[in-house]
């Protein structure tokens, strides 16, 4: 879809991101009375629209981040399918992405300040505890776990917020039908042990995910990127994890623990 075309009651403004199965725009909603909303849109594209179980993990998606209303995770407002085509529409977080940050200050050959640094995943883990430990209308919890928790999922708004997004591969028991043995999902330089071993997870695998994000933008470097998919998981299983005080000498103690 182009700028100004319509889909359903939404007016799409520019391309925001596309991925191997989907694209991110930004859209206006348009309703009553001359009311709009700017949000983000994702669009399943065409070819992935007949995948039963692809549409399924996109659903769910939506399933779960239904129940997440939290200043530090992105809010979904809208799920549905218009001309054979799903979409999810989310509200619209206008920043960049943790991944975007390090890439300018690593080419400015600077470090991001350590209390900034600090901030955004304080708040990064708040929006995660509060997924965590979030229960269903009958106080059963609803055991999600992100599964992708990486700099490209974490958001920061021109208004200094920091939001989880992107809960297309969470797992949660109210929702996720069991996997195949030995199909991982996530992005490998952020996975915990336990998920590379195709172990049960549950949120301490967010929390190494976390961990490993805070390791990276403290010290500008990457902790587990390898050559390839094995040697990275190789590293997370046998690598030991360098001082962030050998790459950035003004770490503190407390933060380096």
């Amino acid at each position: 879809m182009d700028a100004g075309d319509r889909f359903g009651d939404y007016v799409i403004i520019k391309n925001l991101a596309a991925g191997g199965m989907a694209v991110v725009y930004l859209a206006r909603k348009m309703g009553m009375g001359g009311f709009t909303k700017p949000v983000a849109m994702k669009v399943i594209l065409p070819q992935f629209a007949t995948n039963r179980d692809f549409i399924e993990m996109f659903l769910n998606e939506a399933r779960l981040a239904v129940h997440l209303t939290h200043s530090n995770i992105a809010q979904i407002l809208d799920l549905g399918e218009i001309n054979g085509q799903y979409f999810i529409s989310m509200e619209f977080c206008h920043g960049a992405d943790l991944q975007q940050i390090s890439r300018k200050t690593r080419k400015s050959g600077k470090l991001l300040p350590l209390p900034y640094a600090a901030k955004i995943l304080s708040q990064s883990c708040e929006g995660m505890y509060y997924a965590h430990t979030k229960v269903d209308d009958n106080n059963v919890p609803l055991g999600i776990v992100h599964r992708d928790i990486s700099p490209h999922n974490i958001l920061l708004t021109f208004d200094g917020v920091a939001k989880v997004i992107d809960f297309g591969i969470a797992k949660a028991k109210v929702t996720a039908k069991e996997e195949d043995d030995g199909v991982l999902k996530g992005k490998f330089s952020y996975m915990s042990p336990e998920q590379i071993r195709g172990m049960p997870i549950d949120p301490r695998s967010d929390v190494f995910a976390l961990g490993i994000v805070l390791w990276e933008i403290c010290t500008g470097a990457s902790l587990y990127r390898e050559k390839s998919e094995l040697l990275t998981m190789e590293a997370i299983l046998r690598k030991p994890v360098p001082k962030p005080r050998e790459l950035r000498g003004d770490m503190p103690p407390d933060l380096e623990a």
